[in-house]
């Protein structure tokens, strides 16, 4: 049995929870009205995010209807982040990832503020 034409990507393999600035990848599949994976989709693929501040991998072709890509989420506090596919020529090909709460990276350093620029001696 031969899969229909792809109609959607599922958006998947991403932690369910990451540490802002680390990478990790996601898998890109294109699925036809049925389910199954769309092996004959060869297609260009954008990926985007709702975090403005992600490092977003190029636009790149499935192989056998599927690719994994590297994408690294940097905001945090704005509740979740979410990763889209769409096919590069048909916008109607597309998918989206579960939500996922990005948390802040370990402090590096400390930020003293607040103290006047000179002062005077006791």
């Amino acid at each position: 049995m031969t899969p229909a034409a792809a109609t959607h990507f599922v958006v998947s393999g991403y932690p369910a929870s990451v540490v802002a600035g680390v990478s990790h990848n996601v898998t890109v599949t294109a699925k036809d009205a049925y389910g199954n994976t769309a092996t004959g989709y060869g297609g260009t693929v954008a990926i985007t995010s709702s975090d403005s501040a992600a490092v977003l991998p190029s636009e790149s072709a499935l192989t056998d209807g599927q690719r994994t890509f590297s994408v690294t989420l940097e905001t945090v506090g704005s509740g979740t982040q979410t990763i889209m596919a769409t096919d590069d020529s048909d916008a109607t090909i597309t998918g989206t990832s579960d939500p996922i709460p990005v948390d802040p990276a370990a402090a590096t350093h400390f930020v003293v503020s607040g103290y006047p620029a000179s002062v005077v001696a006791a």
